[in-house]
């Protein structure tokens, strides 16, 4: 579990203070899981550019004591899902852009990109 727990990032700037960043949600088996519970896609879309910063800074040797080869995404969401749900259900095309961009960018790192989808039955 890596909720909450942040990794310090040097400055771009030398002197600064470093940057305090949450890598993921969840790490096992060589995989960082960022997680949201939301249908808010702008929320969505913030957990996927958090994703991705931090397989970068990971690839760029910034985050070490973790090996990293799944950079999955797993969204939780109030409605019903089920097998024949899929991703592109979300009509939005930021989100499905930000998604796309997101896993070009994971392919080009080596690292297998991975979403989870699931449903949250009570309040959000």
């Amino acid at each position: 579990m890596l909720d909450r727990k942040n990794e310090n990032v040097k400055s771009i700037i030398n002197g600064n203070k470093d940057y305090k960043i949450e890598i993921a949600d969840l790490y096992k088996d060589e995989e960082i899981i960022s997680v949201k519970i939301s249908s808010d896609t702008n929320e969505l879309i913030y957990n996927i550019q958090q994703s991705i910063t931090s397989f970068e800074l990971y690839a760029k040797k910034e985050i070490k004591n973790k090996t990293i080869n799944t950079v999955s995404l797993w969204f939780v969401f109030p409605k019903k899902i089920t097998n024949e749900t899929k991703i592109t259900c979300i009509n939005s095309i930021q989100f499905l852009l930000a998604i796309e961009h997101w896993k070009k960018r994971v392919e080009n790192y080596g690292l297998r990109p991975k979403i989870y989808l699931s449903e949250h039955k009570g309040k959000l």
